[in-house]
């Protein structure tokens, strides 16, 4: 049987939640969803996604709301992204993602990521935390370019995002930019860029 988060719902019905509580019901509405599908079985898991979530805590059931809980996603960057500089960075980036929730999972923001397409945060929603990852990753790269008064280079990259295949992930970014107001909080010195750039 597949693992759960291998559902596309998985993704759907989470990442919809994540900034705030939702029905089912306005999951489905929030994304135009015109069935009931999100609350048909899935023939592997003999119930709805949903269940199996609230069953394997992702998440929490509150009336008619759902919570998405995050404890879960540490072991999930630990196994699906091993080596890598979110793996290095996991417990402040954890941090980040549940002290700024409300921001990075925010609907219209998610919507223009997602081009308010359910269809591609079913196929990439588990990418998500490397998108909240790349747009901090960014962040501190912008503020050592401003030191050095090249902040082009960092708008550059910036620019690069849009031949990021089916998501619109410079859209996001700039969203998100207008309400980000921290300094860099994972490499905050050139040479550390360099040190990284020699690994």
């Amino acid at each position: 049987m597949p693992e759960l988060k291998e559902y596309g719902n998985f993704w759907l019905i989470w990442i919809t939640c994540a900034g705030e509580k939702k029905s089912l019901f306005g999951i489905q509405k929030e994304w135009g969803i015109t069935t009931n599908y999100l609350y048909h079985s899935e023939r592997a898991l003999g119930e709805p996604t949903f269940r199996s979530m609230i069953k394997e805590g992702y998440l929490e059931k509150e009336g008619k709301y759902l919570i998405a809980k995050f404890d879960w996603i540490k072991k999930f960057i630990l196994l699906n992204y091993p080596g890598s500089l979110l793996e290095k960075f996991v417990d402040k980036f954890f941090e980040v993602v549940v002290r700024y929730k409300s921001l990075f999972f925010d609907l219209k923001k998610l919507k223009l990521l997602f081009r308010g397409n359910p269809t591609l945060v079913k196929k990439y929603g588990r990418n998500i935390f490397l998108y909240i990852f790349l747009f901090l990753l960014y962040q501190d790269f912008l503020q050592v370019s401003k030191l050095y008064k090249a902040e082009y280079v960092a708008k550059i990259f910036k620019n690069l995002l849009e031949f990021i295949g089916e998501i619109n992930l410079k859209a996001y970014f700039e969203e998100l930019e207008r309400e980000w107001t921290e300094g860099a909080l994972f490499i905050k010195t050139l040479d550390e860029w360099i040190k990284l750039s020699k690994m």
